[in-house]
């Protein structure tokens, strides 16, 4: 399965991209567990499920805050992110919500888009 997410690097570099649950467990080298993404109700994008398999949903999850080395798993809401000092992901970027949501995060951190959202190019 891929999930979609925007992808933040030291650079400030943004992307939108669709990662494997092994590349975001090695992310930035750190601590990842599968079961911290897991426990977070991170949603598959529609596009990498097998045909005939039920896709999983995205649901609010209890709020968290969970260190793992350099980088941080917050969860609040639909709002679903690994974050360090010098790159992060932001989570379910399939969802349109998510993306104006992260624009106008990046925007407020003065990061420019440079990925296709659902409200037009960034």
């Amino acid at each position: 399965r891929t999930y979609k997410v925007i992808r933040i690097e030291g650079n400030r570099a943004v992307t939108e991209e669709d990662m494997e649950l092994q590349d975001i467990v090695t992310f930035g080298a750190n601590e990842f567990y599968a079961r911290d993404f897991l426990s977070f109700s991170i949603a598959p994008h529609p596009s990498g499920s097998r045909p005939g398999s039920s896709p999983l949903i995205a649901t609010k999850s209890q709020p968290k805050i969970s260190p793992r080395g350099d980088h941080i798993l917050v969860t609040f809401g639909h709002i679903k992110a690994l974050i360090g000092q010098k790159d992060g992901l932001l989570f379910d970027a399939h969802s349109p919500n998510i993306q104006m949501f992260g624009k106008e995060l990046f925007e407020r951190i003065g990061v420019k888009m440079k990925y296709e959202y659902a409200g037009g190019t960034g």
